[in-house]
């Protein structure tokens, strides 16, 4: 078999080749570590608002054995118990009525 001299545009065109090949494994090396790093960072906001939802049905329940069934006027900073026969404001009975649970549902 007979070797043949490879001409340098030839010798530079094969190490440009691999340079890029070297490049693109580099680059999906990274995209891969942003990839886990972003995991990771789903989970502990996964675990964060699991923590959150739990705070809020304690909460919610502390406050209905507290005060009982009703709606937050937060706002006001006001407890509005659910009843049928509340009083107004001018101290005559009314007949409206608004309910909102004060425990959240649990999903």
């Amino acid at each position: 078999m007979n070797t043949k001299k490879l001409t340098e545009k030839e010798i530079t065109s094969i190490q440009e080749v691999r340079r890029n090949v070297e490049q693109v494994q580099v680059e999906l090396g990274r995209v891969e570590y942003s990839r886990l790093e972003l995991s990771a960072r789903r989970a502990n906001v996964e675990k964060w608002l699991e923590d959150i939802r739990t705070a809020e049905v304690d909460l919610a329940k502390e406050l209905q054995d507290k005060y009982g069934d009703g709606s937050i006027d937060l706002g006001e900073g006001l407890f509005i118990p659910t009843t049928e026969d509340k009083k107004d404001v001018d101290g005559e009975k009314s007949q409206e009525t608004t309910t909102i649970d004060t425990a959240s549902e649990e999903k």
